[in-house]
């Protein structure tokens, strides 16, 4: 028995056949098309992410932090909508990661270097930092995540200047130094925090000046946190102030650390206001041995007439007096009345009555003639022999 013939395919059923071989093509043209387009997208989502956050770098470095802020949060958007794969894994992807790390970054750097118009608020600026931040403190460890911590702290109490209160900056700055023994931000905000509160007695200064100096310990930014301890110095009244100033100028000198010019004429204007006030306090005469004084005076006054410079003499005289020199306090007020220049009448006449109260010595020889009055502004029946004077009238 011999099988039967085939049936011949219908004409509809071939026609089935090339449509269904048809619409594979075209599907497989239209995958290929829609995978390279989403490939083209991510290519350029990236481009874009990536030439966006360069901007914000380059907006960064010239200090406009605003504007550095508004490109990293459009970068963020864009990696965002991109990134769908790393949202099913949970994880962040890496262009996020960066530009979470650069915002946290330029966090950091805005509070440290803060300013708003009169009027303002600094609130208005850390509230929209402190979420990068917050973030940023659950995301890392060590010493990246101390630095995060203490400028939270900062950032609490730039609040605090608005409000007044209801911020607890040190628990921030505790923490940091919890996770990093060594944190210059933690210890330098810290210091600056201790001087800004209202008791700033001699046990408060010595516990912000070893913050401050265990801070600056950090060469890389051993120039930022001197220059928070300077500002922080001014929230002293001046007594103690000028105190600090004084040893950490000279403190600066010594090791060689850089010296901004303002502080050697903060430091001038210290002596000055001593000088003007008539007396040496014994806190600011004991913050320098006098040879360290004599040094600073030098270096505060400067030029070529720096020894002879009749305040700075004064203030010579006075810090040796404080030292209980009397003989070498006693020259030196000398030298202000031999100074045959525009010596102020006040400081002639401090500078005859510190004469006097300390006493002339018999060896010093001078003999009685007219004139003197032109020359030291002295009673006129005496004239200086040899550049010293005996006695002046008691």
């Amino acid at each position: 028995m011999t099988d039967a013939a085939p049936k011949p395919r219908s004409r509809v059923e071939t026609v089935l056949k090339w449509v269904g071989g048809v619409t594979a093509v075209l599907s497989l043209v239209a995958g290929a098309f829609t995978v390279t387009r989403l490939l083209a997208d991510v290519q350029e989502r990236e481009r874009y992410v990536a030439e966006t956050l360069a901007v914000g770098q380059r907006q960064q470095g010239a200090g406009d932090y605003a504007a550095a802020w508004a490109s990293y949060d459009a970068a963020l958007a864009s990696a965002d909508a991109g990134g769908q794969f790393a949202k099913l894994t949970g994880r962040l992807s890496e262009p996020r990661r960066v530009l979470r790390h650069a915002q946290a970054e330029l966090a950091m750097v805005w509070l440290r270097h803060i300013s708003v118009p009169a009027g303002g608020r600094f609130s208005d600026v850390v509230d929209k930092l402190l979420p990068a931040l917050e973030r940023s403190a659950a995301t890392t460890s060590g010493t990246e995540r101390a630095d995060v911590l203490a400028h939270i702290g900062w950032g609490y109490f730039l609040k605090q200047r608005d409000r007044g209160g209801g911020f607890d900056p040190a628990a921030q700055y505790r923490a940091a130094l919890d996770v990093d023994a060594d944190n210059a931000y933690a210890h330098a905000f810290w210091g600056h925090w201790l001087l800004w509160q209202g008791e700033r007695g001699p046990d408060v200064i010595d516990a912000a000046r070893a913050h401050f100096d265990a801070a600056a310990r950090n060469e890389r930014v051993r120039g930022e946190v001197r220059a928070l301890q300077w500002s922080a110095l001014g929230n002293l009244p001046n007594g103690p102030g000028g105190v600090e100033k004084l040893r950490l100028v000279q403190q600066l000198r010594r090791s060689g650390e850089p010296l901004p010019s303002t502080m050697l004429r903060d430091a001038r204007s210290v002596y000055e206001r001593m000088v003007r006030s008539r007396a040496a306090p014994l806190a600011l005469a004991a913050a320098l041995p006098i040879e360290e004084h004599v040094d600073l005076l030098n270096a505060a006054f400067g030029g070529d007439d720096a020894a002879v410079h009749p305040l700075r003499v004064a203030a010579e005289a006075m810090l040796y007096e404080a030292a209980g020199d009397r003989a070498a306090a006693r020259q030196r007020w000398l030298r202000v009345l031999e100074d045959r220049g525009s010596v102020d009448p006040a400081l002639r006449e401090q500078a005859r009555e510190a004469y006097r109260r300390l006493g002339a010595r018999p060896e010093l020889g001078l003999r009685l003639a007219p004139r003197s009055h032109m020359a030291f502004g002295l009673p006129n029946q005496w004239e200086p022999r040899s550049g010293s004077l005996q006695a002046l009238p008691a």
